[in-house]
């Protein structure tokens, strides 16, 4: 059975950006929010001068990156996975669904990231994560401490793409 996008991008003949949202979401402000991040993201990933790392099969993937570097990323990984009990006339029990292209493991990765290159406390992240993923943030962070990744990040220039040498 095909399944409703959350949301889509795209444009018309007149370029106009157009972004929509599947009207199921409106009940659950954090998904929502998740998704106009990710759409939002697409529109700043499509008109990137370079493709995405890995080419454009990986767009949706860094499209969710994008979205959680411009400052989305508690609502990403609170997003990712949702579990929620259901009761009905003559049926209970849990419904399951998924949102966004990374796994709550990869959103979290790419949060600490985002915080340590950010220099941003865990600690003003952890009460807004759901209680399921604050451990696997900690983690994240002490594993990040402990190697050179941000400090290799942080060393990278920027050169823009008018800037870069011809080859």
């Amino acid at each position: 059975m095909p399944t409703t996008p959350l949301g889509t991008f795209g444009s018309n003949d007149n370029d106009d950006i157009i972004i929509t949202y599947n009207p199921k979401i409106v009940n659950n402000p954090t998904q929502l929010v998740a998704t106009y991040a990710h759409e939002l993201a697409h529109y700043l990933t499509a008109t990137c001068p370079e493709d995405p790392p890995g080419g454009w099969d990986n767009w949706e993937f860094a499209t969710d990156i994008a979205a959680t570097f411009l400052g989305f990323g508690i609502f990403m990984a609170n997003s990712a996975v949702h579990f929620q009990q259901f009761t009905d006339v003559d049926a209970q029990g849990w419904d399951y669904n998924r949102s966004g292209y990374l796994s709550e493991n990869e959103h979290i990765f790419a949060l600490g990231i985002f915080l340590l290159l950010k220099d941003i406390s865990v600690e003003s992240a952890l009460p807004h994560l759901k209680p399921s993923l604050r451990k696997r943030l900690r983690k994240v962070i002490k594993q990040l401490s402990n190697s050179t990744e941000i400090n290799d990040l942080l060393s990278v220039e920027y050169v823009a793409p008018s800037q870069q040498p011809i080859k």
